[in-house]
């Protein structure tokens, strides 16, 4: 795949001069010199010698073009090898990649592409725009033994990672490979945790925006604003908004994706703060077609392709492309809450939602005479093409952590937690015409019926679980802060249930439910024998959490 991009980066400076810099903005502290500031002494010319110190509006005889790049000088200890290498000290393993990495790959990059390099991960990619998620394996297990975490909360799976943020908005990733931290709201850590950190507001105005352009028709078109610091409330945000199109990697059918975030930031005197993020995501991209294997001998050997195809006027096409679309709009909230309370207490608090709304669909053969009528009451006539969907008629997933830490003395700190999760999801499979291809499980005209008039339904439940989950832990520090203990217990409750909305309220299956208890202790021992080196133990109890509709009679 062939993609041509365009970054660039637009700030105003102090004298209130508008520049347009070959570099877009990073989060930095303040005080910190920014990424491709015009003061850097170390600007290097193409021709190998330092251009020479002249006023912006210095008049000049003859014209030069200065080609100059910039790399942000960045401390090994804490993300060197190109923002590859970051210092940990946490007593597992721990890969992490952060901005000074994101920024240097393609702006098409989806969050799988930028985990890739890792070695712990084995990831795959659907399509080559990035639309269509992917999976990831880690030591032998699937991304539904690895949780995924998004400002400390969790967040879609890896088959939807990218409906959550753009990746110009992450400032960094980690993945911990079959460990977790004991305050994390998993679920499904087995395999490890991935922890998506979303981008802190800059200090200074400006904004980012790039362009790509690519085979299939690829296009992406990418704008941040941010605010800067307002007066003096300690209030900075950003917003930021992209569309990516691009034509089906094979056969027939085009993708699209519409994505709006929104990040802010309160800072107080005390060291207090407020973070929130908020995204919005508009997807309706391609269902694929996954080869049989004489499809896919076919496709070796012939190269006829085995994905959808186009309209076909005569007959019905259960592989006509827009048969098989998935279109959702998802929101997701979060707003980590960090409170100082005195010296040695402080508190955080994250409350979080999220929310699905949307189908999948697929075309299920051609209709009977009299199988079906419309919602006029007409029947409908035999022939016609039928499409299935599976339609989310909502999902909230709400919940909400908190966690107050104190320092007992010099080398205990203790904390102690709570998150609360509640889940529901009424899922639906309507089953509709299909005159022309373009139809919508909601639209009333398509909409069938059976004889009895009722809506002609596959299916139609109610899923959901609750969680509640308290944890205690102490980490010691000793031998001046080389030797550290951490040893916690965390204690998870979960109801789960399942009701079947068709069936009859005495049928056996109509609503099904259980309970679980889990504990789950932790204990980890490191000790640091230089700024180099580090030995460490870590031990962990993880379980995997059912699917709520796999509850079985």
């Amino acid at each position: 795949m062939q993609i041509f991009s365009l970054k660039h980066r637009l700030f105003v400076s102090a004298s209130g001069i508008l520049v347009l810099a070959a570099l877009h903005d990073t989060a930095r502290c303040a005080g910190a010199a920014p990424v491709g500031d015009l003061r850097t002494p170390d600007r290097v010319v193409a021709s190998g010698h330092k251009p020479h110190v002249k006023s912006a509006l210095q008049a000049q005889n003859k014209e030069n073009i200065d080609v100059t790049s910039n790399r942000q000088s960045v401390s090994l200890s804490v993300d060197g090898g190109g923002g590859m290498m970051r210092r940990e000290t946490a007593a597992y393993s721990v890969q992490t990649v952060t901005k000074q990495f994101i920024d240097q790959k393609s702006p098409t990059s989806s969050v799988l592409d930028l985990v890739k390099t890792m070695p712990s991960l084995n990831v795959s990619s659907a399509d080559t725009s990035g639309m269509h998620g992917g999976g990831i394996e880690s030591r032998g297990l699937t991304d539904a033994d690895i949780a995924i975490l998004l400002d400390g909360v969790p967040a879609s799976s890896a088959g939807y990672i990218d409906q959550n943020v753009d990746s110009e908005n992450l400032e960094r990733i980690s993945v911990s490979p079959s460990a977790s931290a004991l305050e994390a709201p998993v679920t499904t850590s087995a395999g490890g945790v991935m922890r998506e950190e979303t981008l802190t507001p800059s200090h200074r105005m400006g904004g980012t925006m790039d362009f790509s352009y690519g085979t299939n028709n690829l296009s992406r078109e990418f704008l941040r604003l941010q605010s800067g610091d307002i007066g003096n409330t300690g209030v900075r945000f950003y917003v930021s908004g992209s569309h990516t199109h691009a034509r089906q990697w094979m056969g027939a059918g085009t993708n699209d994706r519409q994505h709006i975030d929104f990040g802010l930031q309160k800072d107080f005197q005390n060291a207090s703060s407020i973070k929130l993020y908020f995204s919005w995501n508009n997807n309706q991209i391609m269902v694929d077609n996954y080869a049989t294997e004489e499809q896919f001998k076919a496709y070796k050997h012939t190269g006829a392709g085995y994905n959808r195809s186009g309209y076909s006027a005569t007959g019905g096409n259960d592989n006509y492309w827009k048969n098989n679309i998935s279109h959702f709009n998802t929101v997701f909230l979060v707003m980590p809450v960090h409170v100082v309370l005195s010296r040695k207490l402080t508190l955080d608090v994250t409350p979080y939602f999220y929310d699905a709304l949307g189908w999948d669909s697929w075309g299920i053969g051609q209709s009977s005479a009299g199988q079906y009528s419309l919602g006029n009451g007409s029947a409908l006539p035999g022939g016609q093409q039928l499409v299935q969907a599976w339609n989310a008629y909502s999902q909230p997933d709400v919940g909400v952590t908190a966690k107050l830490g104190y320092d007992i003395d010099s080398h205990n700190h203790f904390s102690v937690g709570y998150w609360y999760a509640n889940n529901f999801s009424k899922i639906g499979f309507p089953i509709n015409v299909s005159y022309s291809g373009a139809t919508t499980p909601g639209n009333p005209h398509t909409a069938l019926y059976t004889a009895d008039g009722k809506r002609a339904l596959a299916g139609l439940t109610n899923t959901g679980y609750e969680i509640h989950s308290i944890f205690v832990q102490d980490e010691a520090r000793y031998l001046h802060n080389k030797l550290r203990i951490i040893a916690g217990f965390k204690f998870m409750m979960t109801n789960y249930w399942m009701k079947n909305l068709l069936a009859s309220s005495s049928t056996s299956n109509a609503h099904l439910g259980a309970n679980s208890t889990v504990p789950l202790p932790q204990l980890s021992i490191s000790y640091d024998i230089d700024d180099h080196s580090q030995v460490y133990v870590h031990g962990e109890g993880d379980f995997r959490q059912p699917d709520p509709s796999a509850i079985q009679p």
